[in-house]
């Protein structure tokens, strides 16, 4: 996995399409693994145990994909739903299209452009937002020294997460994956060795 700025849904959003009398509820949500799919899931067929086909995709930025047809014809709901996902290019996103059958058949290329028109319209009405990967660190310097390191701190993104005060001070802060080599230059530079920077391996996204 790359790591690298991706974008993904900013929260929950649903809306529905008419087709010859069925109903295509399309339901989109923001994800971050399958066992947060699974549980998604398990509530909409439950929800929705009267529907004629949920049928579903979804991307995960481990780069994870999966589709469903529910029992419609092969390649006439989750893959097209998938493609709208690729669309809009977007990572830990599920979207589900519930289809309420109202009596007429639509034919294998109409209901292809159905549960494709369902599924881009709920992202097309979507917040769709950008998150950036970031690095989690602890630094400690000397309390005369913080004026020093405030350039370096706001003009580079970093996001100081907790703050303490005593004979030092200490941060907890969040610093773009991608200029990390180049912030820690920054403040050894400015700093003359005075600060102890330790950054930990686990990447965060925001």
């Amino acid at each position: 996995m790359k790591i690298q700025p991706y974008k993904t849904l900013k929260s929950y959003i649903k809306s529905d399409l008419k087709e010859k009398k069925s109903i295509f509820l399309a339901k989109a949500y923001p994800v971050g693994n399958k066992d947060e799919v699974a549980n998604i899931l398990i509530n909409l067929k439950k929800i929705h145990y009267d529907a004629s086909h949920l049928c579903y995709a979804y991307r995960l930025l481990s780069g994870k994909s999966k589709v469903s047809d529910a029992g419609e014809p092969s390649g006439t709901a989750g893959i097209r739903i998938l493609n709208a996902i690729n669309h809009f290019g977007l990572e830990n996103c599920l979207l589900v299209v519930i289809r309420y059958f109202g009596g007429t058949k639509l034919g294998i290329g109409s209901l292809g452009k159905a549960y494709y028109s369902a599924a881009f319209q709920v992202l097309s009405e979507s917040n769709i937002i950008t998150k950036k990967p970031f690095l989690q660190a602890e630094m400690k310097l000397p309390l005369a020294s913080f004026n020093k390191l405030k350039s370096v701190l706001a003009s580079n993104q970093i996001k100081v997460v907790e703050t303490v005060y005593n004979s030092e001070i200490s941060f907890k802060l969040q610093i773009p994956f991608e200029l990390l080599g180049k912030i820690k230059s920054k403040m050894m530079e400015i700093l003359k060795g005075e600060v102890v920077i330790a950054v930990k391996d686990e990447i965060i996204y925001k």
